[in-house]
Protein backbone atom coordinates (compact mmCIF):
# COMPACT_ATOMS: atom_id res chain seq x y z
CA UNK A 1 0.00 0.00 0.00
CA UNK A 2 1.39 3.52 -0.82
CA UNK A 3 1.27 6.45 1.81
CA UNK A 4 0.38 9.24 0.32
CA UNK A 5 3.08 12.30 0.24
CA UNK A 6 2.54 14.63 3.43
CA UNK A 7 2.07 18.27 2.05
CA UNK A 8 4.30 20.25 3.30
CA UNK A 9 2.90 24.16 4.73
CA UNK A 10 3.61 26.93 2.00
CA UNK A 11 6.64 28.72 2.29
CA UNK A 12 6.18 32.20 3.70
CA UNK A 13 6.53 35.20 0.83
CA UNK A 14 9.75 36.55 1.17
CA UNK A 15 9.11 40.17 1.94
CA UNK A 16 10.25 43.34 -0.06
CA UNK A 17 12.88 44.37 2.45
CA UNK A 18 14.77 47.43 -0.02
CA UNK A 19 14.78 50.56 1.59
CA UNK A 20 16.46 52.61 4.04
CA UNK A 21 16.50 51.79 7.87
CA UNK A 22 17.20 54.05 11.11
CA UNK A 23 18.86 51.57 13.14
CA UNK A 24 20.46 51.60 16.90
CA UNK A 25 23.50 49.15 17.66
CA UNK A 26 26.50 49.53 19.78
CA UNK A 27 30.00 48.95 17.85
CA UNK A 28 33.31 48.75 20.45
CA UNK A 29 30.72 48.55 23.12
CA UNK A 30 29.76 52.13 22.41
CA UNK A 31 25.97 53.00 20.93
CA UNK A 32 26.00 54.07 17.45
CA UNK A 33 22.89 55.10 15.16
CA UNK A 34 23.14 54.32 11.31
CA UNK A 35 21.48 54.12 8.36
CA UNK A 36 21.18 50.77 6.39
CA UNK A 37 20.23 50.70 3.11
CA UNK A 38 18.83 47.42 1.40
CA UNK A 39 18.29 48.15 -2.20
CA UNK A 40 18.22 45.87 -5.33
CA UNK A 41 21.12 45.65 -7.88
CA UNK A 42 21.38 45.84 -11.34
CA UNK A 43 21.57 41.80 -11.76
CA UNK A 44 18.65 41.37 -9.37
CA UNK A 45 20.19 40.32 -5.96
CA UNK A 46 19.78 42.49 -2.90
CA UNK A 47 22.97 44.74 -1.93
CA UNK A 48 22.99 48.02 -0.17
CA UNK A 49 25.53 49.30 2.88
CA UNK A 50 25.64 50.90 6.20
CA UNK A 51 26.17 54.73 6.92
CA UNK A 52 26.92 56.19 10.23
CA UNK A 53 28.61 59.70 10.94
CA UNK A 54 32.39 60.19 10.45
CA UNK A 55 33.07 56.87 8.94
CA UNK A 56 33.50 55.72 4.91
CA UNK A 57 29.92 53.81 3.63
CA UNK A 58 30.27 50.07 4.22
CA UNK A 59 29.31 48.25 1.70
CA UNK A 60 27.05 44.67 2.22
CA UNK A 61 28.76 42.03 0.60
CA UNK A 62 25.31 39.83 0.33
CA UNK A 63 21.73 40.16 1.42
CA UNK A 64 19.39 37.11 1.43
CA UNK A 65 15.79 37.31 2.38
CA UNK A 66 13.51 34.57 3.32
CA UNK A 67 10.50 35.44 4.75
CA UNK A 68 10.68 38.40 7.02
CA UNK A 69 14.22 37.12 8.02
CA UNK A 70 17.34 39.49 6.53
CA UNK A 71 20.24 37.54 6.42
CA UNK A 72 23.23 40.22 5.29
CA UNK A 73 26.98 40.32 5.44
CA UNK A 74 30.02 43.11 5.66
CA UNK A 75 33.28 43.83 6.75
CA UNK A 76 33.49 46.36 9.45
CA UNK A 77 35.65 49.12 9.39
CA UNK A 78 38.04 47.21 11.45
CA UNK A 79 38.67 44.52 8.85
CA UNK A 80 36.41 41.80 10.53
CA UNK A 81 33.47 39.65 8.99
CA UNK A 82 30.45 40.32 9.91
CA UNK A 83 26.63 39.47 9.85
CA UNK A 84 23.51 41.43 10.58
CA UNK A 85 20.62 38.75 11.15
CA UNK A 86 17.02 40.43 11.62
CA UNK A 87 13.59 40.48 10.95
CA UNK A 88 11.18 42.95 10.08
CA UNK A 89 7.37 43.36 11.11
CA UNK A 90 6.00 46.41 9.11
CA UNK A 91 8.52 48.86 9.35
CA UNK A 92 10.57 47.59 12.69
CA UNK A 93 13.11 45.89 12.65
CA UNK A 94 14.83 43.53 15.46
CA UNK A 95 17.84 41.20 15.60
CA UNK A 96 20.91 41.15 16.02
CA UNK A 97 24.62 41.40 14.46
CA UNK A 98 28.11 39.82 14.94
CA UNK A 99 31.78 40.30 14.27
CA UNK A 100 34.75 37.74 13.94
CA UNK A 101 36.41 39.61 15.79
CA UNK A 102 33.41 39.01 18.88
CA UNK A 103 32.25 42.43 18.91
CA UNK A 104 28.32 42.30 18.44
CA UNK A 105 25.00 43.39 19.83
CA UNK A 106 21.33 43.60 19.69
CA UNK A 107 20.30 45.56 17.00
CA UNK A 108 16.53 47.78 16.26
CA UNK A 109 15.24 50.07 14.22
CA UNK A 110 12.86 51.60 11.32
CA UNK A 111 11.91 52.00 7.76
CA UNK A 112 12.14 55.33 6.98
CA UNK A 113 9.66 56.90 4.93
Amino acid sequence: MKMAAKAEPPKPKDIDATGTYSVSLAYGGQPVGVTLEIAKQADGSLGGAIYADQVPAVPLTSVTVTGNRVQASLVTPDGANATLDFTIEGAALKGKWSASNGDGSEISGTKLP
